[in-house]
């Protein structure tokens, strides 16, 4: 449990059960730790965040995607409970959804989520993805949506399977 008072930094991994976007600089998420399988709700607010890669990142919380994220408690109306208020955040592993994939390597195709991340969460070697996204920018228009869930297809099935 989230102690209000606690201002020590925070820190979990778990996968994203959900999003509530309220416009681009709020957003409510719902996170079951990887470990022990709890349900935490963080809170994504723009001006907190101490990161880099807001939108990227932001981006990323989609159900299934595999992130650590690192806060501090904050109040909520209801003064029992806490909520994670989020300072920074890293992709761990893509969902298993390849339209998910799919949306989390356009960002990166942006330079909006950093390489490192994309090369662990896939599980794809840094040659070959770089060679693999520099192929999907250098087809005609009418083939890239198609080359980008191709490989994000193939990315899902060499994701380790969800708990």
């Amino acid at each position: 449990a989230l102690l209000v008072n606690d201002t020590s930094t925070i820190v979990v991994q778990g996968y994203v059960r959900s999003k509530r976007s309220f416009g681009k600089a709020l957003a409510f998420v719902d996170i079951v730790t990887q470990d022990d399988h709890l349900l935490l709700q963080a809170l994504l607010k723009q001006e907190e965040y101490q990161g880099d890669y807001y939108a990227g990142h932001r981006s990323c919380l989609l159900p299934g995607t595999l992130m650590q994220m690192e806060g501090v408690a904050s109040p909520t109306r209801n003064p029992r409970e806490a909520v994670l208020l989020l300072r920074n955040m890293t992709l761990l592993q893509m969902p298993h959804q390849p339209q998910h994939v799919n949306n989390i390597l356009k960002m990166g195709m942006q330079g909006q989520i950093p390489m490192s991340q994309l090369v662990h969460a896939t599980r794809v070697e840094e040659a070959e993805l770089t060679q693999a996204m520099g192929q999907i920018t250098g087809t005609d228009s009418e083939n890239i949506k198609r080359s980008y869930m191709t490989f994000s297809k193939a990315i899902v099935k060499g994701l380790p399977p969800l708990p």
